[in-house]
């Protein structure tokens, strides 16, 4: 199918770090229809996964407007978690302190 057929959902989710982007990868990375994007979008911010069912694309890089281009006729969703900011800040030191040494052997911070 090519990607202006498609006239399914899609569900854009704007990964705002150290908000629920761990626990939907853990929820639903599993799932078929579920596709991290950060990646290939960084490279070309119009390249998209080809689909033929309902999906979500999770990803920092989601663009508005570009899941649009290349899926013209699809229903296109834009939604994001929003966090306390105190609480985000905390998680984030928190992780920095505990698990990022363990992502990336050259962190020094």
């Amino acid at each position: 199918m090519n990607t202006d057929e498609f006239t399914g959902n899609i569900v854009c989710f704007f990964h705002v770090p150290k908000t629920a982007g761990t626990t939907l990868r853990e929820r639903y990375g599993e799932s078929k229809n579920f596709y991290l994007v950060d990646d290939d979008l960084q490279g070309n911010p119009l390249w998209y996964p080809q689909v033929t069912e309902n999906s979500c694309f999770m990803g920092h890089d989601i663009v508005i407007g570009n899941p649009n281009k290349v899926y013209p006729k699809a229903n296109v969703i834009y939604v994001m978690a929003l966090r306390d900011p105190v609480e985000r800040i905390m998680s984030s030191y928190n992780f920095i302190k505990t698990q990022a040494k363990y992502m990336n052997e050259h962190f020094t911070g």
